[in-house]
């Protein structure tokens, strides 16, 4: 199976509380499951444009794709997040842990 990534279409997951290495929200260091109080509303605009801030909203990031495989084809999301599992578990950030 081969798969090309399309353009620069990128979600990155940390703007939903799905946190990375870099922390949680850029903005506001929010978790999932993170208690912040009844009723809190927040949200947060960034330039994605700009490459300074691609670089620090960064985490756990879905990208879109094609994907082929004996002959056929289709799109979909790929999130190349293995790498920052492990170095987020060995670390100890966002409650992560690795098995001994």
């Amino acid at each position: 199976m081969t798969f090309e990534r399309l353009g620069n279409q990128i979600a990155f997951l940390r703007c939903g509380m799905y946190g990375g290495p870099n922390g949680g929200t850029p903005n506001g260091n929010i978790w999932h499951g993170m208690d912040v109080g009844d009723g809190v509303v927040s949200g947060e605009t960034f330039d994605v444009n700009d490459p300074d801030v691609r670089a620090r909203i960064c985490g756990l990031d879905q990208h879109h794709a094609r994907f082929e495989c004996d002959g056929e084809v289709t799109y979909g999301i790929i999130e190349p997040y293995d790498t920052l599992c492990y170095e987020m578990a060995s670390s100890g950030l966002g409650g992560f842990s690795l098995l001994e």
